[in-house]
């Protein structure tokens, strides 16, 4: 077979582990082996410890895809992060769980409404950052009842826990805070201002990660919404501490 261009032997595993060290044995058993070899151990878990296979494994290169991990790129095609993270969470969710949940048809999980609203706009990141900027799609959020799903994007991808209950405008007043009070703190080599006291931190390193990507774009592909934003949080908090945006594409304090 070819691989990348290059020639290939590939041989399967097909039972027995013994069996398939003395058939890749004849190959490998020079001092300088020149052919490249695949071995493919289909629903085999790889065993660290006491495998049969150890010399080879630490010659070459091992490559385990996880189920999950593939399946979040596959299902993100139909739904936000929020939903896929409920759809994972369960221990032992199978492959064939995760097939179905991929499927036009056969699927349970109706597919992201939020993407359908937002559809001109790329990824979950983008999703929030374009709701954080502008209010002209609330109605038809309410109208198709993706409040729920905005909430959980909203926890998956920032760690921000939102009231379920509550108005478009309400959450993002707090989501918007959240996220630039989130990226002030990471910036400061002091003790936060009082005025941030009652605004939650990010918990996580991908959370605080999160956070000042979704600040950067909200500054920079939405720049010119980001000054009234800006103005907004500040009105909100009280606070006339200033410190200069670190992005040179917009001329502009964010106040704290």
């Amino acid at each position: 077979m070819v691989v990348g261009g290059m020639g290939a032997r590939l041989i399967e595993y097909d039972g027995s582990m013994f069996e398939l060290r003395a058939v890749i044995e004849p190959f490998v058993c020079s001092d300088a082996p020149t052919e490249c070899m695949i071995v493919y151990l289909p629903g085999c878990e790889r065993d660290r410890h006491g495998s049969v296979l150890m010399e080879l494994e630490k010659a070459g290169d091992c490559y385990e895809p996880q189920l999950k991990r593939l399946a979040r790129n596959v299902l993100r095609q139909r739904y936000t992060d929020g939903v896929i993270d409920e759809m994972l969470a369960p221990e032992r969710v199978s492959y064939e769980d995760l097939a179905r949940a991929s499927s036009d048809t056969s699927s349970t999980e109706p597919p992201s409404i939020l993407k359908s609203i937002f559809h001109n706009t790329s990824g979950s990141d983008g999703i929030i950052a374009s709701w954080l900027a502008s209010d002209k799609r609330d109605a038809e959020i309410e109208r198709k009842e993706a409040i729920r799903e905005l909430v959980k994007l909203v926890r998956s991808k920032l760690g921000q826990e939102l009231p379920d209950d509550a108005a478009l405008p309400k959450l993002r007043s707090i989501t918007l805070r959240y996220v630039l009070a989130g990226e002030f703190r990471s910036d400061l080599r002091s003790a936060p201002p009082s005025a941030l006291d009652a605004i939650p931190a990010a918990k996580t390193k991908d959370e605080e990660a999160a956070v000042r990507e979704l600040a950067h774009q909200l500054r920079t592909r939405l720049s010119h919404s980001y000054p009234a934003m800006a103005d907004r949080v500040e009105a909100e908090l009280a606070s006339r501490r200033c410190r200069p945006s670190r992005d040179s594409r917009i001329d502009r304090h964010v106040p704290f």
